[in-house]
């Protein structure tokens, strides 16, 4: 794997923002913080660039998951991820929860892990709050994160 070595502190600060990760230190730390945070909800091309600040075994994690996911492209997100069809602000209340409800049960089918967006918690829920938690689903990082769990 080709790699470029210099990327600056510049560059590793715009990834903490861009990542909304709070880490501070040196290159490495930084790196690492984003890494143990973010790392299987970066692009590609943003773990290629911090691979080679990366401490051993947190690199050894980052090339590993840069061929799984070169080796194992999906094409079918099995509903843990699709393309948003409608901006989230032309939606009405039932299209927000019923997304939800969507994104939820397959999320929760495929990794057996509780989503905590109960039927009553998205009943509950202002407008605001679940445009912000649709939000997330749609985005790269959600779609990378469906990535790393249909690969496993």
């Amino acid at each position: 794997m080709v790699r470029n070595s210099t990327i600056t502190l510049e560059k590793l600060r715009s990834l903490k923002k861009k990542y909304k990760v709070t880490t501070t230190g040196n290159k490495l730390e930084i790196a690492n913080g984003l890494w143990r945070v973010r790392g299987g909800s970066m692009s590609d091309n943003d773990v290629k660039q911090i691979i080679p600040v990366l401490s051993k075994d947190y690199k050894k994690k980052a090339e590993k998951l840069i061929m799984d996911r070169d080796n194992n492209p999906i094409t079918d997100y099995k509903g843990m991820w699709v393309k948003q069809e409608k901006p989230l602000n032309k939606m009405t209340r039932e299209e927000l929860v019923n997304s939800l409800r969507k994104f939820r049960n397959a999320w929760e089918r495929v990794t057996t892990r509780n989503q905590d967006l109960s039927n009553k918690r998205l009943k509950d829920e202002t407008m605001v709050g679940l445009k912000s938690l649709l939000k997330h689903y749609y985005s790269a990082g959600a779609k990378q994160q469906a990535h790393n769990w249909l690969i496993k």
